[in-house]
């Protein structure tokens, strides 16, 4: 009985694990819609297997004109090599990546602050069931490492203050340049980070800054190596171009779009008192009722405080995936609060985040499924030969450049060319209609503009409103 009773936590995790994966997992085959962002990674990690040279940059931010850590796909890489280029083969590497670092904070835990298990079994749960972050990980658009890799140095912080270890130290402070190397959103938490460590160990404060710089170097030193080699053309673009225009930077419309994505409500107003009172009450908390009484909960409501200071102040939007630094802190919060406070929140967001509406909206149908595509790709490419571009007209989003088709037709032995590279390199063009109309001499984009007159040689249909036209430079020679 006593065995049984020590492995009952390991039970709770494995539990929270496997809700975890089902709701990233359940109908993904029929569910996932793989386009442009999607594409553009399987397009770099195509070419990465195809040269064996692997890349120097991530991909480029949308906010300033510089790119993030190559490590974002160095670890992607191994599992699309794992899973032979399969579609879904990034969310197999983001739900590896995740469970593996929710592990390893549970280890932790396990071994130093056992006391803590139960706030980190909260933590997970609220990780496990947020819209946000399954939708993120179902459509893995700019997958982000942030929330696990700061779970690890948030709870990694609590086990310090338990046992000193001076390796945990490294941990704690690799987790924390990860997550900035994988997403810049997560340089606010940079704040809240040093200025708890600041109050808490002050004559140990070089330590921290030397891990956190040392890490940081590591993560990015293929970046480094690229301006290098290239005269620090990053450094140059961001100091002559500065920031991407930024829509709605002002503090009201943070708030609005925090209280949007955290409590995953589409009334505007409701968003933003919403958020407004939840930080009310947590600055109340902080000051009055709640620190006297566990630590934890302040340590956690100063780094959330000095976080989303810096974070209303900058002179960025805030997109989904931008909230889960603040999303992480939140969750820290819930969970820990006293046992009854921290179940009542818990059980409150388990009935309203896994309701039918959520559940349901995760696996609705594609408007084309993963295997409707690559059958379209195997179709042309069985019968077209020559070097082509691949343009894209889509009815659900504004992109041309058609990155995922790309990728495909290259995976299935199609000759394919940049047209942004040089227009010249080929004289045919696969136009594909997905799921919209395409009118030939009626419908123009810049990749068509850049192809130059041409006339419409064929056309294939495909399942899934698929179509793919292709298009034959006038005056150039076809030998078809």
């Amino acid at each position: 009985m006593r065995s049984l009773r020590k492995r009952i936590p390991f039970f709770i995790f494995c539990a929270i694990a496997t809700l975890f994966a089902f709701l990233r997992l359940y109908k993904l085959d029929t569910s996932l819609e793989f386009f442009n962002d999607l594409g553009r990674d399987f397009l770099v990690m195509y070419d990465w297997q195809a040269t064996g040279k692997p890349p120097l940059l991530g991909p480029q931010t949308s906010t300033i004109a510089f790119n993030q850590s190559a490590w974002y796909f160095y670890v992607l890489y191994p599992f699309y090599l794992l899973f032979s280029q399969s579609l879904f083969s990034t969310t197999y590497a983001m739900l590896f990546y995740s469970l593996g670092l929710f592990a390893i904070t549970y280890a932790l835990i396990r071994m130093y602050a056992s006391e803590l298990t139960t706030s980190f079994f909260f933590f997970f749960f609220l990780s496990a069931v947020h819209p946000e972050l399954v939708a993120q990980q179902r459509f893995v658009w700019n997958p982000s490492f942030v929330l696990p890799a700061l779970t690890v140095t948030l709870f990694g912080l609590f086990v310090l203050q338990k046992a000193w270890k001076s390796w945990l130290v490294w941990l704690v402070s690799a987790g924390m340049s990860f997550a900035i190397s994988m997403s810049y959103s997560a340089v606010p938490v940079l704040v809240g980070f040093f200025l708890s460590i600041g109050i808490l160990w002050r004559k140990r404060l070089l330590l921290f800054i030397v891990a956190f710089a040392t890490s940081l170097l590591f993560w990015n030193a293929p970046t480094i190596f690229f301006e290098l080699r290239h005269n620090f053309l990053l450094t140059n673009m961001v100091t002559t171009r500065g920031s991407l225009p930024q829509m709605r930077s002002d503090i009201p419309s943070k708030l609005q779009a925090y209280g949007t994505y955290l409590f995953s409500t589409e009334t505007v107003r409701s968003a933003s008192v919403m958020f407004s009172i939840f930080i009310l009450v947590l600055i109340v908390a902080r000051t009055t009722i709640m620190s006297p009484w566990k630590k934890e909960f302040s340590m956690t409501s100063l780094i959330l405080l000095g976080s989303l200071a810096a974070t209303l102040i900058s002179p960025f939007d805030i997109q989904p995936h931008y909230i889960f630094p603040i999303l992480t802190l939140i969750f820290g919060l819930v969970a820990f609060l006293p046992m009854p406070a921290a179940g009542v929140l818990v059980i409150g967001a388990a009935l309203y985040w896994l309701n039918p509406q959520h559940v349901l909206k995760y696996t609705e149908p594609a408007l084309r499924t993963v295997k409707q595509i690559e059958h379209c790709a195997q179709t042309v490419c069985a019968q077209e030969k020559q070097p082509m571009f691949v343009s894209e007209q889509a009815g659900f989003h504004v992109f041309h450049t058609g990155p995922e088709y790309r990728f495909l037709f290259k995976k299935y032995g199609c000759d394919i060319r940049s047209i942004e590279t040089n227009p010249s390199l080929a004289n045919r063009m696969a136009v594909v209609v997905d799921n919209s109309i395409y009118e030939h001499g009626k419908t123009a984009y810049n990749e068509l503009t850049l192809f130059g007159p041409s006339t419409a040689k064929n056309k294939y249909v495909c399942e899934g409103n698929i179509q793919v036209v292709m298009l034959q430079k006038k005056d150039s020679y076809d030998p078809q």
